[in-house]
């Protein structure tokens, strides 16, 4: 049975999902200079609080002789001494992380390493209410419907066992991507998703192995490739086998979803 505690964040986890997502769909369309101006109203606050909570951000802001208020827009930020991922590696937690946040609360993901030792992030409830309203918004921008079945094929944040799900809304399901093409053709063919998101080489290994032993595929209406550069061959994979020119969507564990296409592919939208 679940508790009132919990019952609670579950429905203040719901709010807030709705109100972010009314947000990031009216915010979408705020002119270049409206956008400027929260750009630097947001930093301001970004940069105070990390002065104020964040041990770390205090003594570096000290040392380099300035003050929070000094940096009121973008262009005031080289003023800032850059930190790197070994810097950060090479602290504590309680010394990278705000003084308000309870890191037991949070959950904790890791970059990928590909430019190094992995670096441990760590998202609190609201930093993952974000983030999936941002895969939200880029899903509305394909025209995704919330009767589509998802299929993604590698790590993933899609939620799944949520109960409106149960009742054939916003269906998810999670596949390894080091199953192999095989097993990856046979569940695209038993689950046959509306929606494909997989990265590039997860396409070309269906792709080459659908070729050499002439197995047909369901066709999913998306294709949603993260992760990995897609390269004009693997959208000419994609096509011949598929049906469909990818779209592709850039994140990181670091920042979230950072920007992605629309159905027009005219460029990257940043989030």
């Amino acid at each position: 049975m679940m508790s009132v505690r919990n019952g609670n964040k579950t429905v203040k986890n719901c709010l807030r999902l709705f109100w972010l997502l009314r947000k990031m769909l009216k915010d979408q369309w705020l002119s270049r200079e409206q956008i400027e101006t929260a750009q630097n109203s947001k930093l301001q606050k970004l940069v105070n609080h990390a002065y104020n909570k964040v041990p770390y951000y205090h003594r570096l802001f000290n040392k380099a002789g300035i003050r929070p208020e000094e940096i009121k827009t973008i262009k005031d930020l080289p003023k800032i001494p850059i930190t790197s991922k070994d810097d950060l590696r090479e602290l504590p937690p309680h010394e990278v992380t705000s003084r308000d946040v309870v890191l037991s609360n949070c959950q904790i993901r890791t970059t990928s390493g590909s430019t190094g030792i992995p670096l441990t992030i760590f998202w609190d409830d609201y930093a993952f209410s974000v983030f999936h309203v941002m895969v939200v918004r880029f899903h509305n921008m394909l025209n995704y419907k919330i009767i589509d079945r998802i299929l993604c094929i590698g790590p993933t944040t899609y939620p799944v066992g949520l109960i409106f799900q149960r009742i054939g809304v916003c269906r998810v399901r999670i596949l390894s991507p080091f199953l192999g093409a095989k097993e990856h053709i046979k569940v695209i063919n038993s689950y046959r998703p509306d929606v494909l998101v997989c990265y590039p080489s997860i396409i070309k290994g269906v792709y080459n192995f659908a070729k050499n032993s002439k197995t047909k595929i369901c066709v999913p209406r998306l294709i949603i490739t993260p992760g990995e550069f897609l390269d004009q061959s693997t959208c000419d994979n994609a096509v011949e086998i598929l049906g469909s020119m990818p779209y592709q969507f850039y994140g990181s564990w670091e920042m979230g979803r950072i920007g992605s296409e629309c159905k027009y592919r005219d460029g990257i939208h940043l989030n």
